[in-house]
């Protein structure tokens, strides 16, 4: 416990200091060749959707992918909602066949997750305005004024591009995500705002391209969340997944868990290609952050256990708990356990060593 105390203090203070550094360091700068990036596809793909859902059909499989893929949703999956979470709320709302279901839902849901349905029956009252509002955005010209109002609050740092900004309909709010996603209906009801609330989602946008620790914090989360997570199962999930006389009475409780644990050599690979993503393009290792984070699954216990399984197997306890602080280690020693074991083992590449390696040396004193 002291020892991941410790590693998750250190990183603090030393992403603030890296933080401080960063702002000291640079000027402002405006660069408008890179132009704007400002997306409407998630609101057009809705409104197509939601017109057949309106006709009480079901669309095909296709356009809801379609939909997912546009920017702006792509992102909300990636970091906050579930799929069908978006899918049932768009169902219940806009076909008729579903009105007491809807009056249902509307009742049981209490607390945050309450606000979405209801902005989706307003969706569907207000399809109408939210044409006009996607017109009027497209009209208007204040990207240049919502950055200047951002730039008010950061010290002399580079602004090198437009950030990216995804209209769609999801819920009245916006997000500081990359791309920055605000809701077209909340667009409108903030309009007389609308400057200083895109400004401050922008500030977000900025100050994670400065901040190293904010672009590389999913890469840390889960590896520290796979090495903790693995390692305190052995505690626990060890006694019965390891006993032939226990297994079977602990199997049917934990079915999702092994089933999970089972596809971890395709997690695995999957981890692998997004670590080598990051370091040939550094610049999108937030993205590949956030698709790692979306990946692993339950915050990391089966893959972790999976891991810590294979080092047990191959390396021993000793070696499994040597360096019980340090993630980044506990990642190189899985690949060593599975070049031990052969051709069987899912393993990281060289690359992806690489890139863990140079978030060790970024994070840890």
């Amino acid at each position: 416990m002291l020892h991941r105390h410790f590693f998750r203090r250190s990183i603090i203070i030393l992403s603030v200091f890296v933080f401080s550094a960063f702002l000291t360091a640079h000027s402002i700068q405006e660069d408008k060749s890179s132009g704007l990036n400002i997306d409407f596809s998630g609101v057009e793909k809705f409104l197509k959707l939601t017109a057949i859902l309106e006709q009480d059909k079901e669309p095909a499989q296709e356009q809801w992918d379609e939909m997912f893929a546009t920017p702006g949703y792509e992102i909300l999956i990636l970091r906050e909602f579930n799929k069908n979470f978006i899918v049932e709320r768009m169902r219940l709302a806009f076909m008729p066949s579903k009105k007491e279901a809807l009056e249902a839902k509307m009742k049981e849901e209490k607390g945050f997750w309450a606000q979405f349905l209801p902005h989706y029956v307003r969706a569907k009252n207000q399809r109408k305005l939210i044409e006009e509002q996607v017109s009027k955005l497209k009209a208007m010209d204040f990207m240049e004024a919502a950055i200047k109002e951002t730039r008010k609050f950061l010290p002399d740092t580079p602004t090198e591009e437009y950030p990216p900004l995804s209209f769609v309909i999801f819920g009245p709010d916006a997000r500081g995500y990359m791309p920055v996603v605000v809701d077209v209906l909340y667009a409108h009801d903030r309009e007389d705002f609308l400057l200083s609330f895109l400004a401050h989602e922008f500030h977000h946008y900025y100050r994670n391209q400065l901040f190293p620790f904010a672009q590389d914090q999913s890469f840390i989360w889960v590896m520290d969340q796979v090495q903790g997570e693995g390692i305190a199962d052995q505690i626990n999930r060890g006694k019965w997944f390891h006993d032939i006389n226990l297994y079977p009475r602990y199997a049917e409780k934990n079915s999702r868990f092994l089933d999970l644990y089972a596809n971890s050599p395709e997690i695995i690979r999957q981890m692998n290609l997004l670590f080598e993503a990051a370091h040939d393009h550094p610049e999108k290792r937030m993205v590949y952050g956030q698709q790692l984070q979306a990946l692993v699954p339950m915050s990391g216990h089966p893959t972790g256990f999976y891991m810590a399984n294979l080092i047990l197997e191959q390396l021993g306890k000793e070696a499994l708990i040597k360096d019980i602080g340090n993630p980044f280690a506990f990642f190189r020693l899985y690949k060593q356990a599975a070049d031990r074991k052969g051709k069987d083992a899912p393993t990281f590449s060289e690359k992806a060593l690489r890139f863990i390696r140079s978030l060790e040396e970024r994070y840890t004193p």
